[in-house]
């Protein structure tokens, strides 16, 4: 019971700090001038977060990010490359991969 809750306890640290790491995921997006907020309302979702994986693991075109989005989302595949579409630049990347806590 005691292993359990200190589970408990740390999940609870995890989750109350992930709001910053978001925030420093969409500084860096914007700073690569992706601008996914004008497709995903949630970065963190799952295609939010199947992009950062493979924009982390290397994959810069757009044509090719855009394939790994959820075929239910409302916005159009130009729309989308169109977003996805930006400068990566390598400082701007390693801000990404560090908040994001992949790769």
């Amino acid at each position: 019971m005691v292993a359990l809750r200190g589970y408990l306890r740390h999940r609870a640290q995890l989750l109350a700090h992930r709001g910053p790491h978001v925030l420093h995921m969409q500084k860096a997006f914007q700073q690569m001038n992706l601008q996914l907020h004008h497709v995903w309302s949630d970065i963190t979702g799952e295609t939010g977060l199947k992009i950062l994986h493979a924009i982390v693991a290397g994959e810069r075109d757009p044509l090719e990010l855009v394939q790994l989005r959820n075929p239910a989302c409302k916005s159009s595949v130009e729309t989308t490359v169109q977003a996805l579409t930006g400068m990566w630049e390598t400082e701007h990347l390693f801000a990404l991969q560090q908040a994001g806590c992949v790769g």
